[in-house]
């Protein structure tokens, strides 16, 4: 099903990008649905840059913080009783959970536009677009 946000991609690219608009039909669209995945995906970046910014954030289903989490206690009260620790072992690394799932949702972008010839480049900052594409240099807005 197509949407609004379908047209909008394929009205940039085919009015910016003239290589784009003499590949095939097949082609065209196959790239279409590839920025909508990559889109799906940048905004769970974005998503995961805010959680680890703000410090919490649910990640499959699950709270996570990287503030103390103890048996019982204010912390339990205030995250749940499911509340986990976000550092990724134990508090004693750097790593959260958040820059884990960041890092596997920046592979996955990254094959995904050098499949399709356009060249990607991430930023931690939530604040504004933590995912940027090109095509032959050129910005392509996907949001």
């Amino acid at each position: 099903m197509k949407n609004n946000t379908y047209y909008k991609i394929s009205h940039q690219l085919l009015t910016y990008h003239r290589a784009v608009m003499r590949l095939p039909y097949e082609k065209r669209e196959a790239i279409i649905m590839t920025l909508l995945t990559i889109r799906r995906l940048a905004l769970k970046h974005r998503r995961l840059a805010e959680m680890s910014c703000n410090g919490q954030g649910f990640v499959r289903g699950v709270l996570y913080t990287t503030g103390p989490v103890s048996s019982a206690g204010y912390e339990k009260a205030q995250y749940g009783l499911k509340a986990k620790s976000a550092y990724a072992y134990g508090g004693d690394n750097e790593r959260t959970i958040f820059d884990i799932e960041s890092d596997a949702i920046e592979k996955k972008i990254h094959n995904l536009a050098v499949k399709i010839g356009f060249s990607v480049e991430f930023q931690g900052d939530p604040r504004g677009m933590t995912v940027k594409l090109a095509y032959k240099g050129r910005n392509v807005e996907i949001f």
